[in-house]
């Protein structure tokens, strides 16, 4: 600072971190509601599908409740890991249960089964896969449990209580209701077919996402209440409505024909051709299978190769913006005071502070540290240490004004014959240390 200058950036050093962690979580709130939306629009346009889209929303808004509901009633602590890490992996982790789980009930259907045959053959066929993956998942998480970090527990039991909605909203609650629309579909003589009910499907598939993705954000980052109860509205608008207008449409088809069990199956070109495509690739890697090994075992090695030469670090940048100004500042003090900086230490020291040869035993040790090469030092090779009892009675010894008035104070002469810095009987010592508590 030489004075001449209009402005001045100040940064502070590593001040409230806590802070910067709920700044910058209600930021990262906007990427959660767009990965809900893109997860959902995935859904859409993979199954072609009002009904699971909207199923799939309202079910992840279901997810966050209860998320939020059994880690309160286990005693998990709130925070940045629980509200806004553990979500996104409950997104990603129920989009797949889903998909997997509808992608085979509709392709029983393809195949001619009525909905409620189709969900059993279906299920049936995919629900070990589900189960296993659910298991493998919840086990990898619970064996943060082993940790001594209560905030990798609370991670750990968070993520499992998230793999196992997941699998039952998602993968089980899901096509359930899915399944059951169609029938109301099916007894309604109804196709929703032509131009305007596909436009109309399209803006309520998306209307559906960004509702979802508004409750779920309203519930992890602004009140759960508020959250809870859109939640609530989408599901009234984009779901209630609907299938009352359905089963409207049901009573007034007093005279449903009867439909077979098995009809003509029927896959579109465009699945026929996505699906031959993928059996090809599969086939040609399966019959050169040594190919396949050896790139696989030569990829494994050099993988490790480069897995050995990483190195172990815990940057604040992983953790925070590397633009905010918690980074900047802990930057601007690595620049300017590099490897001398260093971190905060507390020595904790048991004993009579009143004695004289205790406090330059203590005065000792602080000297010696100097010695020790990860200690930081000052750039004149001091030190940086605060307020303690051997700098607070060496600040008295200097001070002839307060060696006067903690004599006509407590009637006791504080003395330094020896030089060291420190009053030479503990009756001094509890003398100047009595007037510094009580007058500064």
């Amino acid at each position: 600072m030489t004075g001449y200058s209009n402005t001045y950036h100040v940064w502070g050093v590593a001040i409230d971190a806590n802070l910067e962690s709920e700044e910058e979580g209600q930021a990262a709130g906007a990427f959660i509601t767009f990965t809900i939306i893109g997860a959902l629009l995935v859904i859409g346009l993979s199954l072609k599908s009002y009904w699971i889209t909207v199923i799939s929303g309202i079910g992840l808004g279901i997810l966050m409740i209860w998320l939020k509901g059994i880690s309160a009633l286990i005693g998990l602590k709130s925070g940045l890991v629980i509200d806004l890490l553990v979500p996104i992996g409950m997104i990603s982790l129920g989009v797949d249960f889903v998909v997997h789980a509808m992608h085979r009930y509709r392709e029983e259907i393809r195949v001619g089964y009525l909905p409620r045959m189709a969900l059993r053959v279906g299920l049936s066929g995919v629900i070990g896969a589900l189960l296993l993956a659910m298991a493998s998942d919840s086990i990898a998480f619970l064996s943060n449990l082993s940790s001594d970090i209560e905030a990798v527990i609370h991670f750990g039991s968070a993520a499992a209580i998230a793999v196992l909605s997941s699998f039952i909203i998602l993968g089980l609650v899901a096509p359930i209701i899915s399944m059951r629309v169609d029938e109301l579909i099916s007894l309604s003589g109804e196709r929703f077919t032509g131009k305007f009910m596909v436009a109309l499907k399209i803006c309520g598939s998306l209307g559906a996402a960004c509702a979802s993705a508004g409750s779920v954000i309203l519930m992890l980052a602004v009140s759960k209440i508020y959250g809870v109860v859109m939640l609530g509205a989408t599901a009234f608008l984009f779901v209630v409505i609907p299938i009352a207008y359905l089963y409207i449409l049901v009573r007034r088809n007093s005279t449903s024909v009867e439909q077979s069990p098995y009809q003509e199956k029927h896959r579109s070109d465009s699945v026929s051709r996505v699906t031959s495509a993928i059996e090809s690739v599969v086939v040609t890697a399966a019959s050169n299978s040594s190919i396949v090994l050896a790139g696989a075992v030569l990829f494994t090695l050099l993988s490790s190769f480069f897995a050995f030469r990483l190195e172990p670090t815990f940057d604040v940048k992983d953790f925070f913006d590397s633009e905010s100004d918690f980074v900047t500042g802990l930057d601007k003090l690595s620049e300017h005071l590099g490897e001398k900086g260093g971190e905060p230490g507390v020595a904790y020291i048991r004993g009579d502070l009143m004695d004289p040869s205790a406090v330059l035993a203590i005065s000792q040790f602080i000297e010696g540290l100097r010695e020790v090469e990860n200690v930081a030092e000052s750039p004149s090779g001091e030190i940086t240490i605060g307020l303690n009892v051997v700098n607070t009675a060496r600040i008295i010894i200097d001070s002839p004004e307060a060696l006067k008035s903690i004599e006509r104070e407590t009637g006791v002469m504080v003395q330094d014959r020896n030089k060291d810095g420190i009053p030479d009987s503990k009756d001094q010592m509890k003398a100047a240390f009595t007037y510094a508590l009580s007058f500064g």
